[in-house]
């Protein structure tokens, strides 16, 4: 997998694949089913798909106030919206951390290039917390005295995978600007003259 991921990882392919992220991020911002329950509900709202270690007490207030277009609206948004857009942003994070990886670790192959998989291994984590997050939703909805455990498991799920994209940007930040100092430096080191 991380050797396809090499391979794959070309100047226009990565150039597409960012682009296809950002688009989908864009139309998925745009057409998502959740932006009515937000307006509806303002600050009782909680994206669970977006919130680190956001607590399971202000997720069932919110679902305390949904009506059932509400349900309908959250359960399609898993069902249907978040289990196509994982990949849009995996691979395309994926793509970009192998196209950049000799930038960033010169010379240092081996058991860093790993961190390369990150954004999938959030992509599991994201498709985990979208089936247990369903299963809540449909459970809760049914019986408002269902036990959290489905939703503190989904919960766990949603924090991994915010880790996982976090250190993903951590290591292109970092590692790009340490990448941007060594170019500077050997920019500004004198060069010898040739007599």
């Amino acid at each position: 997998m991380v050797k396809a991921l090499f391979a794959a990882a070309g100047g226009r392919v990565t150039l597409i694949a960012f682009a296809l992220l950002v688009a989908a991020t864009l139309a998925l911002y745009l057409v998502n089913p959740k932006n009515e329950i937000k307006r509806d509900l303002g600050a009782d709202y909680v994206a669970t798909d977006s919130t680190f270690l956001y607590e399971t007490s202000a997720v069932t207030k919110m679902l305390g106030r949904y009506r059932p277009e509400h349900y309908s609206a959250h359960e399609s948004f898993v069902r249907v919206y978040d289990f196509v857009y994982p990949p849009f942003y995996a691979i395309p994070c994926a793509l970009v951390l192998a196209y950049f990886f000799p930038v960033l670790f010169p010379g240092r192959g081996g058991g860093l290039r790993w961190l390369v998989l990150l954004p999938l291994a959030a992509m599991a984590f994201d498709y985990a917390e979208n089936f247990t997050m369903l299963s809540f939703l449909r459970s809760y909805r049914a019986d408002p005295l269902t036990p959290l455990t489905t939703l503190e498991v989904s919960r766990a799920f949603t924090n991994v995978k915010l880790l996982l994209l976090l250190v993903s940007d951590l290591v292109l930040l970092v590692f790009g600007a340490l990448a941007l100092i060594r170019l500077r430096r050997s920019l500004e080191s004198p060069r010898p003259r040739g007599d």
